[in-house]
């Protein structure tokens, strides 16, 4: 099972790609709602009513495994942390953290066009001011999965190098760029990154 915002939905191609074939993939995402769980709320916003409906079908499916991700900040770790320990409590184990997607400071095509046009060629590779901050991010999440013995996924460490700059095509192929805009990945970034993904 699929949970969070558009940064979750943009996960369901490599998964079920990676999964199809042995499991049954539900996808329960909607934008701008990230994965939280607050018990006992008398009056619920949009996103809170989404997501307490999707821990009731969580219940009742028992999936064999759930990969939690977002549009993430540092705050979200508390409201993580909650709903991993919900979820232990209820015997369900099997909890995948996903960190922060590298996130360009334009549309990734609107890059490549502005380095096409200066120098007639786009590298694999490219730096970006935003990446620094988002390394850091997901520094901290992967020590918080370690800390709560859950599994934990980093696309940054996936489509990064260490010195901030981040893939931008998965092939050489015009069609394989990574994202569509500054950090929804498309379809052919979600399966490279989980191609490389060890379970």
């Amino acid at each position: 099972l699929i949970w969070g915002d558009s940064l979750a939905a943009h996960l369901y191609p490599g998964i079920n790609n990676k999964y199809g074939l042995e499991f049954n993939i539900f996808q329960r995402t909607i934008g701008a709602c990230k994965p939280y769980f607050k018990e006992n709320i008398k009056d619920k916003d949009f996103c809170s009513s989404i997501n307490n409906s999707i821990v009731e079908e969580i219940l009742i499916l028992k999936p064999s495994k759930i990969f939690l991700s977002g549009f993430w900040k540092k705050e979200d770790l508390e409201n993580i942390k909650t709903i991993i320990d919900f979820l232990k409590n209820k015997n369900i184990n099997q909890i995948y953290l996903v960190g922060p997607s590298p996130r360009w400071h334009d549309p990734l095509p609107k890059i490549l066009y502005k380095e096409y046009r200066l120098k007639r060629k786009i590298p694999k590779y490219l730096p970006d001011e935003n990446h620094k901050k988002f390394f850091e991010l997901d520094k901290l999440f992967m020590d918080f999965s370690v800390k709560n013995s859950i599994k934990y996924l980093s696309p940054i460490k996936i489509l990064c190098k260490k010195n901030y700059t981040c893939l931008v095509k998965t092939e050489n192929a015009s069609d394989s760029i990574v994202n569509w805009d500054e950090n929804h990945f498309t379809e052919k970034a979600s399966k490279f990154i989980f191609s490389k993904f060890i379970d």
